[in-house]
């Protein structure tokens, strides 16, 4: 009997998630457990098993689509099993049209430019449309409210945004089927309207070496997906619902880096994380948070949530792009603890193997790139936060010391806020006491 894989649900936050390659083939003989595919959520890379043995009768979706959590997949069976259940009905074959001809006078095709066919078309409310379907448009990014659907009851199905995309071909009637029949090269913008290739603007290939390509237009596109996109997103949505508010300050060092000496000179001896400077920076946010209740917080539609748990996520780069795991409760976290918890996830998130609930619930998010010797930056808030701290270089700088001018290790500090909640001198005071516990770490380890 046949079986269908479906989209897992990884996580308890995830709606949807991107197949990304098919591992298998149809018609393979697979085993239980055998990775069939690379799924993608908005945050990590997962592999999908079977679920049981048997041949790859189908494949329900393609290697790319958006697919919803719980929908069929593909279906694994014995060769020759009835599986028409689980496809989608297919719409009868229509005659081929005529062919088209070539008209001697391209006069005729400058007609055709300014002509709109009007086409009859039913909205899609009320009578559906297949996820396959959906999933095309949405790639493609055609509104699919006013596509004929051949589908059961006037369903629109796969077969009809392809058809609805062909109808939107850069290339006109005349100059497609001419570049059909003389195999001519189409630019990338034509010369009709909305720079619709015209049958003019078709190059011979013998011609393309000729072309002088200096100030050429041509570009590479890559449709932004994953990671990217939701962070794309976020970044947007973040600059567009809220006031933020930058301060920069910098913080005496010396302490951190003593510390930082003994640690690595006892690490061993004591069987302690590889505690770094980032490390301790992010305890020391962990308790003067504790003081600010107001920064561990959330602003989204007029409510201001403050929280008593301080869930401190932590910028990551990642090969899909940034992430952002989340430490949950990390004020009952000692340094090595956090230490440690800060390795793993980062791991998992570099792996794209982490559980897509460790990047939810976050109160307040640190963003270090001292490690790369920015000296200052702008963080943007991680929406709904309230506030970000963003953790830069350390670099030595001058220092009046009662009445000479010393120079000392200074750890830059940006902090961004929301400024609809918080304003600047509160700002300001979160940054001091900060510092305080910065230069004075080993005093803030004893309380």
């Amino acid at each position: 009997m046949a079986t269908t894989v479906i989209m897992p649900k990884q996580g308890n936050t995830v709606e949807e998630c991107v197949l990304i390659s098919w591992k298998v083939k149809e018609g393979e003989e697979i085993t239980v457990g055998q990775i069939i595919a690379d799924i993608e959520t908005d945050k990590a890379v997962f592999d999908l098993e079977s679920p049981v043995a048997g041949h790859v009768l189908s494949f329900l979706c393609e290697a790319g689509d958006t697919v919803p959590v719980m929908q069929n997949v593909a279906v694994i069976g014995s060769p020759g099993e009835d599986i028409s259940a689980f496809l989608e009905p297919k719409a009868s074959v229509d005659s081929p049209e005529p062919d088209e001809p070539v008209a001697d006078d391209l006069s005729q095709e400058a007609q055709q430019e300014i002509t709109q066919t009007e086409v009859k078309t039913i909205p899609t409310e009320n009578r559906g449309i297949s996820p396959r379907a959906r999933n095309l448009a949405l790639k493609k990014g055609l509104d699919v409210q006013n596509i004929l659907g051949t589908g059961p009851g006037g369903r629109v199905i796969e077969r009809d945004v392809k058809l609805a995309l062909e109808s939107i071909s850069p290339l006109t009637s005349l100059a497609k089927t001419i570049a059909s029949e003389t195999g001519k090269i189409a630019p990338a913008l034509g010369s009709g309207i909305g720079g619709r290739v015209l049958a003019s603007d078709l190059i011979d290939q013998g011609k393309l070496q000729n072309v002088n390509t200096e100030n050429s237009n041509e570009f590479e596109g890559i449709p932004i997906k994953g990671v990217r996109k939701i962070t794309a997103e976020r970044m947007h949505e973040s600059l567009q619902k809220t006031a933020q508010l930058t301060l920069n300050t910098a913080a005496d060092a010396q302490s951190l880096l003593l510390f930082r000496k003994q640690l690595k000179q006892n690490t061993e001896l004591l069987s302690l994380a590889s505690i770094s400077i980032g490390d301790m920076v992010m305890y020391a946010v962990s308790r003067v948070l504790q003081k600010y209740s107001d920064f561990n917080a959330t602003f989204k539609d007029d409510v201001f949530r403050k929280y008593v748990g301080i869930n401190l996520g932590f910028a990551c780069d990642t090969p899909r792009g940034l992430m952002v795991p989340v430490i949950p409760n990390t004020q009952s976290l000692s340094l090595n603890e956090l230490s440690l918890a800060i390795e793993e996830k980062a791991l998992h998130a570099k792996e794209g193997s982490i559980n897509p609930d460790s990047l939810q619930g976050g109160t307040f998010t640190v963003s270090n790139l001292g490690a790369l010797g920015i000296s200052s930056f702008t963080p943007i808030l991680n929406y709904p936060e309230v506030a970000i701290l963003g953790v830069n270089a350390i670099g030595l700088k001058p220092v009046r010391v009662g009445d000479e001018i010393v120079y000392q290790d200074q750890l830059g500090l940006s902090l961004t806020v929301n400024h609809q909640v918080i304003d600047g001198w509160q700002a300001s005071l979160f940054l001091k006491d900060l510092c305080h516990f910065i230069e004075n770490f080993n005093l803030l380890l004893a309380q």
